[in-house]
């Protein structure tokens, strides 16, 4: 996912025109929490910053892909790449 401009990705880091990479997904079972880790590359830069974001399901029920996929869409730092 690539994005033109600066976008913030947290306090403190802003990244001009970066683009954002799924890295690795991982589900625990025992709490129904996904992990999603994401690089994010400045354009021009040669080292990605990783972060890593947890989502968990309110209602309890199992998370499905599609499930983990709407939840990247509304996080606050990922919705800026759609």
């Amino acid at each position: 996912m690539k994005k033109k401009g600066l976008i913030k990705i947290e306090e403190g880091l802003e990244l001009n025109s970066p683009t954002a990479e799924v890295n690795s997904v991982s589900y625990s079972w025992q709490d129904n929490t996904v992990k999603v880790e994401i690089h994010f590359k400045e354009e021009g830069a040669n080292f990605n910053h990783s972060r890593t974001f947890d989502f968990t399901n309110e209602s309890g029920a199992e998370l499905t892909s599609a499930d983990v996929l709407e939840l990247l869409k509304s996080n606050k730092v990922l919705k800026q790449f759609s």
